[in-house]
């Protein structure tokens, strides 16, 4: 029987961070959300979706008021690809830590 001399070392913390921060998951963010905005322009709906697909389960009654309030406080009235973007990074950023 043989044994490794040393452990092997994780540095998942700050692979994570390169990842969130690459190109690649920007690219992805921005396809993620030009896709969801040509099916509706429905801000509740489109992240409702999302979220779905980031977690395959439905979102909770506090993201829902969360997204509702955000809104109202942005005065937004139709979703705009940059805010949708936006949600859609913030969704791959939580989605890699669960």
């Amino acid at each position: 029987m043989t044994t490794p001399g040393c452990h092997s070392v994780s540095n998942v913390p700050a692979q994570t961070v390169i990842f969130l921060n690459s190109d690649f998951t920007h690219q992805q963010s921005v396809h993620w959300a030009e896709r969801l905005i040509a099916q509706r322009s429905d801000a509740d709906f489109l992240i409702a979706i999302a979220f779905q697909e980031a977690f395959n389960r439905d979102t909770s009654a506090g993201a829902t008021v969360a997204v509702r309030s955000f809104r109202t406080r942005r005065r937004l009235s139709r979703v705009r690809p940059q805010t949708m973007q936006s949600v859609t990074a913030h969704l791959l950023m939580s989605a890699t830590h669960c």
